[in-house]
């Protein structure tokens, strides 16, 4: 399976905009954003979580072919979301300098085993659910 992900960022010089020309505290001041989608496919059981597999057995003594694994068809990637604001400023003649950050990341469809009912025959299910910040 494959998946096209993407980021995006932009920084801002405020010191270079007019109305900044006459901040004599700053000698350099940036406010930046990113945000990113990004993917993990570490965590996959196999390659083939979602296709249902099959095996040769034996079946009243004769050749057959026998489910092993329940495929997911909506089985797909961990998602992470990340985004990011900051301000990087210098004071003093950049003698000072002080960055802060404000970072989230979300990731959605974490991949469990989930627990299925003894009578389809399959003891688990390779699925994704839940979300963590």
């Amino acid at each position: 399976r494959y998946k096209i992900f993407y980021a995006i960022g932009a920084g801002w010089n405020v010191l270079a905009e007019p109305f900044m020309q006459n901040a004599k505290a700053f000698s350099y001041l940036r406010l930046r954003a990113s945000y990113g989608l990004t993917g993990n496919a570490g965590g996959f059981a196999s390659d083939y979580g979602f296709k249902s597999l099959y095996a040769l057995s034996n079946y009243g003594g004769s050749n057959a072919l026998i489910q092993q694994t329940p495929g997911n068809p909506a089985y797909n990637w961990e998602m992470n979301s990340t985004s990011n604001i900051g301000i990087e400023a210098g004071l003093l003649k950049n003698r000072l300098r002080i960055e802060m950050d404000i970072y989230n990341r979300v990731t959605s469809g974490l991949f469990i085993n989930r627990n299925l009912s003894l009578t389809t025959g399959f003891a688990t299910l390779f699925d994704n659910a839940g979300k963590v910040r």
